[in-house]
C-alpha cells in the first residue's frame, strides 16, 4: 500500500513538474512571439513611416515644380487655372484634396475648389511663414486644418498642407522681367487618413487604422480615429474621457521621449496593448507614428493553445491514473522495468538527437551561402567560410580576433554599435536591416543583417546572419530604371501601342489610342479590330490574322475610321508573342501617317512649282559648293545647278558639274577676292550682298549670296547695268542742280548786298540831307506857325522814312554783320527781334570768329528764318539761342516755350521754310535737328563748318 501511495505522488509530481514545464514554455513562448511582433510591427512602422516620408517628398517636389510656372509667378490667370487644374487631376488620386494658389496677402486667388476662392487666409502660421525670406525654395507642412463647414465643430478634418513659396523669377517672353519679389504661396492639401488607410494594408493583417495614432515631438495628437476629439490636444490633458481609459501616461511620455522602440501599456477597462512607434521627420515637421495592437490579437494563440493543451493533460491524467492503477495490480516489476526501459531508451534519443543537431547545425553553418560570424566583446571569434568569401580574407586567421566595428561602413557604425548594445542588454533578436560593410581589401558592399543573442565560452556574445546584397541592389536600380523609362515611352508615346488576340480583340492599349481614334481608352479595349478598319478593306483582316500566325509578322499601311467619322491611315508594324504567355498575343505598333502623307504629296507638288519657279524666273540663280586645297584654303567652286536665266545673264553655257575656272578661266583676273566672298559667307552663315562689274560684258551685275548649308552657298544675280547708268546720270544731274542752286543763292545775296548799299549811300544821304534842310527851315525865326507844324510833320516823316531804310538796308544785308562778325550779329538781331514780337529772348552766346563770310551769312539767315516761325506759329512767350564753336564746327541752338512743332509739319511738303534751311544747310555741308521738347515747345540745331 505504502509503495502505491509512492507511485501516486511520483506520479502527482510528474504531472505537476509536467504542467509547471508546460506553462513555462507558455510564457516562453508568449515572450518570443512578443519579440518576434515587436520586431515585425517595428519593421511595419518603420515602413509606414518611409512611405509617408516617401509620398510627401514627391508630394513636395511636384509642389516645387508647378511653383516655377511662369503663369503661377505672373498671374496669367487663364493658364494659371489650366496648369494647376491638370496638374491636380493627375495627383487627386493619391490623396490630394486640393490645389491654390494665394497672392502676397494671403488671399486665395485661384483654388481645385472653387469655393475657396476670395477667402484669406494671411493670419495661417504658412502664410506668415512663406513670407519670410529666408523661406524662399524651401518647403513647410501646416498643421491640421478645421473643417470649414461648420466653425462649431471643434473636430479638424486629417488635413494638412504643403504650401511652396513663389517668386517671381521665370524667364518668359511673354511676361514681364523678373522682379524676383514674393508673389505668393501654393499649397497642396493632403488627407492624412487616406494616406494612412492607403499604406497599411500591404505590412500587416493585425494592423488596421484604428490601431494607428500620430503626435508630434511637443505633445500634440495630430490623428487618433478611435478618439478624434484628442486631435489637436496635448496628450497631456487630464479630462474625465482620459481617466477612464488610462490607469498611466507613463507610455506617452516614454513614447515621446525614446521617439523609436516599442512598449506595452494596460488600459483601465480594455486589454493590455503592445505599442511599436518610430519617428517620421520632414521639413519642419517631427511626427511620431505609434501602431497600437491589443495584446490578446498577438498572444491570443498561445493561450487557447495552453487551455487545450490542460485539457489534454487532464485527460492524460485521468488515464494515466486508471491505467496506473490496473497496471499496479496486475505487474509492478513489469510496469517498473518497462518505465526504466523506456527513460533509457529517451535519454539515449535525446543524446543521439543532440549530436545529430550539433551536426546539422555544424554543416548549415559552413554550408551556409549567407556569411555567420559570432563577435564577443567587440571582435570577431567565429566566421565561416561565406564569410571569408564576403570579406575576401584568404583564411579565417585574418578576421578572428579583428574589431566587429572595423568591418562597418564609417557612417553606419553608430547604428550598428547601439544595435549590439540592445542585442546584449535585451537579450531579444535584432530585426533584419541593411547595411554597409568594408572589404579588407577597401571595397564597400550592401548586406542584410540579422542578429541575435548567444553565449560564446561563457561570455554573452552576438550572432550575426550576413547577406550581400549589393548585385541586387543593382539589379533593383536598374530594373526600376529599366520599368520606368520602358513605361514612361509607352504611356507617352504618340504612337499607338497596344495588343489583341488572334481574333483581332483588342486586348490593351496606351493613351495615344483615345489621340489617334477619338475613343476612350474604354470604348477601344474589347472592341475587335474590324470595327475600327475602314469598310473596303476589313476583308483583308482574315488574311493578316493568318499571316502573323504563319510567320510571328507583319507590317503595312492600315486605312482606319475614327470616331468622328474622319478616314486616316495607320502604318504598323506587328509582332507575334508566344513566350511567357499562355495564350499567343500579337504587339502591335502603329503609327498614324496620314499628315505625313498629305505632307509628302504636298512636298512633291512644292517641289514641282519649285521648278517651275526656278526654271522661269528672271533672276538668275545658282547653287555652288566651295572646293578647298590641301592646306584647307578655298581655292575654286562648282556649280551644282544654274537656271536659264542665270546663264542667259552670264553669258555661261551649261555649267552645272563645271569648276568655275574651266568656265572663267580667267576670273582671278576680274575679281580676284570673290571665292574668298563666298568662303565668308559658307563658314559665317551670313548672307552678304554686294556688286560685280564685268568689264568685258560690259554689264554691273547686284549678287546677293547665302549659306544654304555647310560647304555649299546659293547665288542671287541681278542685271543693274541699266539702273546703274540711270544713277549716275541722276547723280549727275543732282550735282548740277546744286551748283545751280549755290550759284542763284550766292547771286541774290549779291544783288541784296547791292541794293543795301545803294539804299544806305544813296537814298539815306538824300534822306538825311533833306533832313538837314527841313531842320534849318524850321529854325528860321520868318516861318510861320503853321508852317512850322507842317515842317515838324514833314521832320517826323523823314525820320521815320530813315529808321525804314536802315531796317530795310539791315535787312537786305546787316551790316553788324560784316563789321563785328556773326557773335554780334546774333545778338543784334535778338534784341531787335525782342523788340518787333514782344517776346523775350535769352540768347548766350560765344565769340565763333573767323568764319568763313558765305558760312556766316548763311548762319545768320538760318537764324532770321527759325525766329521768324517762332514769332508766326510757336505762340511763345520766350526764345533761347545758344551759340558756340568746337574745333571747326559751329553750332546754333534755339529753343522756344511754345506750342511744339509736330510730326506732320515736319514731314509736310508745304513746309517750305524748313524746305528751304534743310536745303541751305545741305550747301554748307553741315546738320540740321529739329524736335519737339518733353514738356513743351520746339528745339532747332544747326551745325555748319567754320569754313576757316
Amino acid at each position: 500500500m505504502k509503495t502505491h501511495i509512492n507511485i501516486i505522488l511520483i506520479t502527482a509530481a510528474v504531472l505537476a513538474g509536467t504542467i509547471l514545464l508546460i506553462v513555462d514554455y507558455h510564457r516562453a513562448t508568449e515572450d518570443v512571439v512578443i519579440q518576434r511582433f515587436r520586431a515585425h510591427q517595428t519593421m511595419v512602422v518603420r515602413q509606414l513611416t518611409q512611405e509617408i516620408e516617401q509620398y510627401l517628398r514627391a508630394r513636395s517636389q511636384g509642389a516645387q515644380v508647378l511653383s516655377t510656372f511662369a503663369s503661377l509667378q505672373h498671374r496669367d490667370m487663364k493658364k494659371m487655372a489650366a496648369e494647376v487644374q491638370a496638374y491636380f487631376e493627375y495627383v487627386k488620386k493619391d490623396y490630394v484634396k486640393a490645389i491654390s494658389v494665394y497672392d502676397e496677402n494671403g488671399t486665395i486667388i485661384y483654388s481645385t475648389t472653387g469655393e475657396a476662392i476670395g477667402r484669406n487666409y494671411a493670419d495661417c502660421d504658412f502664410s506668415q511663414w512663406a513670407a519670410k525670406k529666408e523661406s524662399k525654395s524651401k518647403l513647410f507642412i501646416s498643421s491640421l486644418i478645421r473643417a470649414a463647414e461648420n466653425q462649431n465643430d471643434r473636430r479638424p478634418f486629417f488635413r494638412f498642407l504643403i504650401a511652396v513659396p513663389v517668386y517671381q523669377e521665370a524667364r518668359d517672353s511673354r511676361y514681364p522681367k523678373p522682379t524676383h519679389k514674393f508673389a505668393g504661396v501654393l499649397t497642396v492639401t493632403i488627407d492624412l487618413e487616406e494616406v494612412i488607410a492607403a499604406f497599411l494594408p500591404p505590412f500587416s493583417n493585425n494592423t488596421s487604422i484604428q490601431h494607428v495614432w500620430i503626435v508630434d515631438t511637443s505633445g500634440i495628437v495630430l490623428f487618433q480615429s478611435e478618439h478624434p476629439e484628442m486631435v489637436l490636444n496635448s496628450n497631456r490633458r487630464r479630462d474625465e474621457t482620459c481617466v477612464r481609459c488610462h490607469v498611466s501616461f507613463d507610455y506617452v511620455k516614454k513614447i515621446l521621449a525614446e521617439k523609436q522602440g516599442a512598449i506595452e501599456y494596460s488600459p483601465r477597462e480594455q486589454a493590455r496593448k503592445v505599442a511599436t512607434f518610430a519617428p517620421l521627420t520632414f521639413e519642419n515637421v517631427t511626427w511620431i507614428i505609434a501602431v497600437n495592437v491589443p495584446f490578446d490579437e498577438v498572444t491570443g494563440f498561445v493561450n487557447r493553445q495552453l487551455t487545450r493543451t490542460f485539457l489534454l493533460i487532464s485527460l492524460i491524467v485521468a488515464a494515466l491514473i486508471g491505467a496506473s492503477a490496473l497496471i499496479y495490480r496486475s505487474n509492478r516489476s513489469k510496469i517498473r522495468a518497462q518505465e526504466e526501459a523506456k527513460q533509457w531508451r529517451e535519454r539515449r534519443g535525446l543524446e543521439e538527437k543532440v549530436r545529430e543537431s550539433e551536426e546539422r547545425y555544424r554543416q548549415l553553418v559552413e554550408g551556409s551561402p549567407d556569411a555567420i560570424a559570432i563577435h564577443c566583446e567587440g571582435k570577431i571569434v567565429f566566421v565561416n567560410s561565406a564569410g571569408v568569401q564576403t570579406l575576401r580574407a584568404r583564411t579565417t586567421d585574418e578576421l578572428i580576433g579583428k574589431p566587429a566595428l572595423e568591418i562597418v561602413h564609417p557612417d553606419d557604425r553608430e547604428m550598428v554599435k547601439r544595435r549590439i548594445e540592445a542585442v546584449l542588454a535585451e537579450g531579444k533578436p535584432a530585426p533584419l536591416v541593411e547595411e554597409r560593410f568594408l572589404r579588407l581589401d577597401g571595397s564597400v558592399i550592401d548586406v542584410e543583417v540579422a542578429a541575435v543573442a548567444t553565449r560564446f565560452q561563457d561570455k554573452p556574445a552576438v550572432q550575426v546572419v550576413v547577406r550581400d546584397i549589393t548585385e541586387r541592389k543593382r539589379a533593383e536600380e536598374a530594373l526600376r530604371e529599366s520599368e520606368g523609362r520602358n513605361r514612361d515611352l509607352v504611356e507617352h508615346s504618340s504612337d499607338l501601342i497596344c495588343t489583341h488576340d488572334l481574333e483581332g480583340k483588342l486586348l490593351s492599349a496606351n493613351p495615344a489610342a483615345t489621340k489617334l481614334t477619338g475613343f476612350t481608352k474604354e470604348e477601344f479595349v474589347g472592341r475587335n479590330l474590324r470595327e475600327f478598319i475602314a469598310p473596303e478593306s476589313r476583308r483583308l483582316l482574315s488574311s493578316y490574322l493568318t499571316r502573323i500566325q504563319a510567320t510571328g509578322s507583319a507590317s503595312g499601311l492600315l486605312p482606319v475610321v475614327t470616331k468622328s467619322g474622319e478616314r486616316r491611315i495607320w502604318e504598323y508594324f506587328n509582332t507575334l508573342r508566344t513566350v511567357g504567355v499562355s495564350v499567343p498575343i500579337v504587339r502591335s505598333l502603329a503609327r498614324d501617317i496620314t499628315d505625313r502623307r498629305r505632307m509628302e504629296q504636298a512636298l512633291r507638288n512644292s517641289e514641282r512649282q519649285y521648278r517651275l519657279l526656278f526654271e522661269n524666273m528672271l533672276n538668275g540663280f545658282a547653287n555652288c559648293e566651295i572646293l578647298y586645297d590641301e592646306q584647307g584654303r578655298p581655292a575654286d567652286l562648282i556649280f551644282v545647278v544654274a537656271n536659264s536665266a542665270f546663264e542667259q545673264m552670264t553669258g555661261l553655257k551649261d555649267v552645272v558639274g563645271k569648276r568655275l575656272n574651266q568656265v572663267v578661266p580667267d576670273y582671278e583676273e576680274l575679281s580676284p577676292a570673290l571665292v574668298g566672298v563666298y568662303e565668308r559667307i559658307v563658314t559665317s552663315g551670313v548672307p552678304e550682298a554686294f556688286e560685280m562689274e564685268v568689264k568685258p560684258l560690259g554689264k554691273v551685275f547686284a549678287i546677293s549670296a547665302y549659306s544654304t548649308h555647310k560647304g555649299y552657298f546659293a547665288v542671287v544675280v541681278d542685271d543693274i547695268t541699266e539702273r546703274k547708268m540711270g544713277e549716275a546720270e541722276l547723280l549727275k544731274s543732282k550735282e548740277h542742280l546744286e551748283l545751280l542752286t549755290r550759284h542763284l543763292r550766292n547771286a541774290r545775296e549779291e544783288e541784296r548786298a547791292r541794293i543795301s548799299r545803294e539804299i544806305h549811300d544813296e537814298l539815306g544821304q538824300s534822306l538825311t540831307a533833306l533832313n538837314i534842310d527841313l531842320n534849318w527851315m524850321q529854325e528860321q525865326t520868318r516861318v510861320t506857325s503853321e508852317s512850322r507844324k507842317k515842317l515838324t510833320s514833314m521832320l517826323r516823316i523823314v525820320t521815320a522814312t530813315i529808321g525804314n531804310v536802315q531796317r530795310i538796308a539791315s535787312d537786305l544785308r546787316p551790316a553788324v554783320l560784316d563789321d563785328l562778325g556773326l557773335t554780334a550779329a546774333v545778338e543784334w538781331y535778338c534784341e531787335d527781334f525782342e523788340e518787333r514780337s514782344g517776346i523775350r529772348c535769352r540768347a548766350a552766346l560765344e565769340d565763333v570768329e573767323p568764319v568763313e563770310p558765305t558760312n556766316k551769312l548763311d548762319m545768320f539767315r538760318l537764324l532770321q528764318e527759325s525766329l521768324t516761325n517762332v514769332a508766326r506759329h510757336a505762340h511763345a512767350a520766350e526764345v533761347t539761342i545758344h551759340l558756340s564753336r568746337v574745333k571747326n564746327d559751329i553750332t546754333l541752338e534755339i529753343i522756344d516755350d511754345g506750342i511744339g512743332i509736330d510730326q506732320d509739319s515736319l514731314s509736310a511738303s508745304a513746309s517750305l521754310g524748313i524746305i528751304g534751311m534743310r536745303e541751305r544747310v545741305t550747301e554748307c555741308r553741315g546738320e540740321i535737328t529739329i524736335s519737339r521738347n518733353k514738356t513743351r515747345g520746339t528745339r532747332v540745331v544747326f551745325t555748319l563748318p567754320a569754313g576757316v
